[in-house]
């Protein structure tokens, strides 16, 4: 059950976040947060990550809701084995991520990206993420380190 809990509460946090960044922040706008490495800052991605494909949103449509229904059914085919926690916190991250994003991209027509690092790479620091962003990193890496990890990956 905490696996299917886990996406929606992602969705539904995102949804309120994005509702309140779309409704008090001007693009580009930024807003310190004090003790926070970064900013929030409004942001409109039209297309892939680093607005990829920005001009094509029909595509970028297809693929974001291709790549969601391929993962949703790898993830569902993960939760009923036994053990295996780490692949399915992962795989719930990544789903309530992906979920999210595709939901603005469909209702929107865009995400809503809105906080952006300072880091010491340059080429990070040009990025605007959003939770689901790093929801979807974050359970990239859970499900690599789970399916090394021994016995995680294997039946």
């Amino acid at each position: 059950m905490l696996y299917i809990v886990i996406p929606a509460v992602i969705c539904l946090g995102e949804m309120l976040i994005k509702r309140r960044i779309e409704k008090n922040l001007q693009p580009g706008e930024k807003k310190k947060i004090p003790g926070f490495p970064g900013s929030l800052e409004k942001y409109h991605n039209y297309g892939l990550a680093g607005n990829k494909l920005e001009d094509k949103k029909k595509l970028v449509k297809a693929v974001s809701i291709g790549a969601l229904v391929i993962l949703l059914v790898c993830f569902l085919l993960i939760l009923p084995a036994k053990g295996k926690k780490g692949l399915k916190i992962g795989g719930a991250l990544i789903i309530g991520g992906g979920l999210s994003n595709v939901l603005d991209r469909f209702l929107r027509g865009y995400v809503v990206d809105y906080v952006r690092l300072k880091t010491p790479f340059k080429w990070l620091n040009k990025f605007i993420f959003n939770i689901a962003d790093f929801c979807l990193f974050t359970g990239a890496l859970i499900m690599l380190f789970a399916s090394l990890w021994q016995g995680e990956g294997q039946n």
